[in-house]
C-alpha cells in the first residue's frame, strides 16, 4: 500500500473517531428549561410530557375526545354603581364526539361563579357558567376571574374573566404641585374635581396648614375634553393658592369639605400641596452647573484671567444687592447693574501676578457670595474651582 493510501485510511478513521465523540456529546447533553428554578423542574417536564401525550392522543383520533369550545372568554361590564352586584353567563359547548365533563376549579376573591349548569356535556351540548361580581364601596378598574376544568385533552383548564369599572362618588386628586415661584410670590394651582354618581354638588369650605392660603372654584362642563372618557355627572376646578418658604422647597395639605344638596354631611378629601421657592439671588452662563459651580480651570499668573456672569435678582428691586464675599482671596469680584431692573453683571479676575493657589478640590474649593449685606437670607452662593499658578518670567 502506498504513501497516500494509508494516509487516506487514517484519515478516515480520525473523521470517524471525532463523529463518533461528537455523537457522543450531542446524546449524553441534557439541556434544562431555561427560567425555571431546579426544585420545580420536575413538576414542569411532568406537565410537558402530560401535554404532549394528549395532543399525540388528540392526533391519532380527535373523534375520541370531548372538545371543549368558548366563544367568548372575557366580559367587559362598563361602569358599575358602588355595592351592585352584576352577573354575566358563559356558554360552554361540546363540540367533540364523547361526553364533556365541566367543572369550577377557582375564582379569584371578588368573584363568585353564581351557577353552573349540568357538568356533563353530551356530543352537541351546551351549558352555561355564570359569574357574579359584588363591587362593593372602592373605586378601581377591576378584573375577576374564574378557573373551569373540563376533560378536553387540548383544553383542561379554560379562564374566564369578567371586567369594569366602579363609579366614583366624588374623584379628588391626591397631590398638587404649585408651580415656582419668585420670593414674596404666592403661587396657584387648580385641580379638576368630579363626581360620577352625583347630580349635584359643591365646596363648602378649605383650610390648608400653608401660609396665606385661599381657594375658589368654577364649574366645568361635564362635555369639557378634560373629561373624555370619565363619565361625569357634574364638575368643579378648585383654584388654591398659598406662600411657600422664603426659598427652597415647601409642602403642606389642604382639607376640602364638599356637600350634596340633599345631604348635610360634608365628605372631606385631603390633598397633599408641594412646590419650590426660587432662590432671590440667581446665577446664570454657560459656564456654571446648577450643583457643580463655576471651574476656572488652571490658569497662568502672567496675565489677567476674566469670566463673566449674569446675576438676578428675583425679589424687591429695591433691595441692596452687593458681592459679599470671595474666596480665596486672589480672586477679584465686581457686580456692575444692567439695563433690565434686577440684573447685573458679576465679573470675576484672577490678576496677573496674584500668589499661586489651589481650589480645585470637594473641599478646598472658593466661593462667590452675592445678596443683602443687611439680611442673611436673601443671599446665594456658587463653588469655583481652579488653580491659579506661577510662571517662570524668564521663560
Amino acid at each position: 500500500m502506498n504513501v497516500l493510501g494509508r494516509r487516506l485510511i487514517i484519515g478516515g478513521i480520525t473523521l470517524a473517531s471525532i463523529a463518533g465523540v461528537s455523537g457522543w456529546l450531542v446524546a449524553s447533553v441534557r439541556y434544562e428549561p431555561h427560567g425555571i428554578p431546579k426544585a420545580l423542574r420536575p413538576a414542569f417536564k411532568a406537565k410537558i410530557a402530560e401535554v404532549q401525550q394528549r395532543t399525540q392522543s388528540v392526533a391519532k383520533d380527535p373523534s375520541a375526545f370531548p372538545i371543549a369550545a368558548v366563544d367568548q372568554t372575557t366580559f367587559h361590564f362598563g361602569m358599575l354603581d358602588p355595592h351592585s352586584t352584576v352577573h354575566h353567563a358563559f356558554e360552554i359547548r361540546n363540540e367533540g364526539e364523547t361526553p364533556l365533563t365541566v367543572g369550577v376549579r377557582e375564582t379569584s376573591c371578588k368573584c363568585t361563579v353564581g351557577s353552573l349548569g349540568s357538568p356533563v356535556l353530551l356530543p352537541g351540548g351546551k351549558t352555561n357558567v355564570t359569574l357574579t361580581w359584588h363591587t362593593g364601596y372602592q373605586v378601581e378598574s377591576y378584573e375577576q376571574t374564574a378557573t373551569i376544568t373540563t376533560n378536553d385533552p387540548s383544553k383542561p383548564t379554560i379562564q374566564l374573566k369578567v371586567q369594569g369599572q366602579v363609579r366614583a362618588e366624588l374623584v379628588v386628586p391626591t397631590k398638587l404641585v404649585f408651580p415656582k415661584a419668585d420670593p414674596g410670590e404666592v403661587p396657584e394651582a387648580s385641580l379638576l374635581v368630579y363626581s360620577q354618581i352625583w347630580d349635584d354638588f359643591y365646596l363648602a369650605s378649605a383650610e390648608s396648614d400653608l401660609p396665606s392660603f385661599h381657594w375658589r372654584v368654577d364649574p366645568v362642563s361635564v362635555d369639557d375634553p378634560e373629561l373624555h372618557d370619565k363619565d361625569a355627572k357634574w364638575a368643579w376646578r378648585v383654584h388654591v393658592s398659598a406662600a411657600g418658604s422664603s426659598r427652597g422647597k415647601f409642602a403642606g395639605e389642604v382639607k376640602l369639605h364638599f356637600q350634596t344638596p340633599d345631604s348635610d354631611l360634608p365628605v372631606t378629601r385631603v390633598v397633599n400641596l408641594s412646590g419650590s421657592v426660587r432662590s432671590p439671588i440667581c446665577f446664570y452662563s454657560p459656564d456654571i452647573h446648577q450643583h457643580d459651580g463655576l471651574e476656572i480651570g488652571t490658569l497662568p499668573n502672567n496675565q489677567d484671567h476674566q469670566f463673566k456672569l449674569l446675576v438676578r435678582n428675583r425679589g424687591p428691586q429695591d433691595r441692596n444687592v452687593q458681592v459679599i464675599s470671595v474666596q480665596p482671596p486672589q480672586l477679584m469680584a465686581e457686580l456692575k447693574p444692567m439695563s433690565r431692573p434686577g440684573d447685573y453683571r458679576l465679573i470675576l479676575t484672577m490678576p496677573s501676578g496674584a500668589t499661586p493657589v489651589v481650589f480645585n478640590r470637594d473641599r478646598q474649593h472658593g466661593y462667590v457670595e452675592v445678596g443683602d449685606p443687611d439680611d442673611p437670607t436673601y443671599r446665594n452662593w456658587f463653588p469655583v474651582y481652579g488653580a491659579g499658578v506661577q510662571v517662570d518670567a524668564r521663560r
